[in-house]
């Protein structure tokens, strides 16, 4: 039988190493929020995102996605079609006294539309990036 640990998810640096690391020994886990609840997974246009194992599918087949990158779009996610500017993302994404480049969040915007399609992340002009409304 498999144990299962519940472990904050604001905790995890390296999630995808994590649950690799705890597999052989037959140990699962699963993310938390500060309340206690447990995290979902969330679905839109094909994409999947599992904050729990960190892990992102388009169409079934998993998508590598660096920590900033899956951090991007689970806030892109979670609400889909809001719009979030640039300075709303940059508060989320980095911490007090972490240097921003002053194109960091194109850049991930970027990748992200490289790896998941150029119309899945839409820039609304002047305003900011929103997942493209189902």
């Amino acid at each position: 039988m498999k144990s299962v640990k519940t472990i904050p998810c604001g905790s995890l640096v390296a999630p995808r190493l994590l649950s690799e690391a705890m597999a052989p020994a037959g140990v699962g886990w699963t993310c938390t929020t500060a309340s206690g609840r447990t995290v979902p997974e969330v679905e839109h246009l094909g994409v999947t995102l599992d904050p729990a194992s960190h892990r992102v599918t388009k169409e079934g087949r998993e998508v590598t996605l660096s920590p900033k990158e899956f951090a991007l779009l689970h806030l892109l996610m979670e609400r889909p079609g809001n719009i979030l500017s640039r300075p709303q993302i940059e508060e989320r994404l980095y911490g007090w006294g972490e240097e921003v480049e002053s194109n960091a969040v194109e850049v991930h915007i970027h990748s992200l539309r490289r790896k998941l399609g150029s119309d899945f992340i839409v820039n609304v002009r002047g305003v900011g990036y929103r997942v493209r409304p189902a």
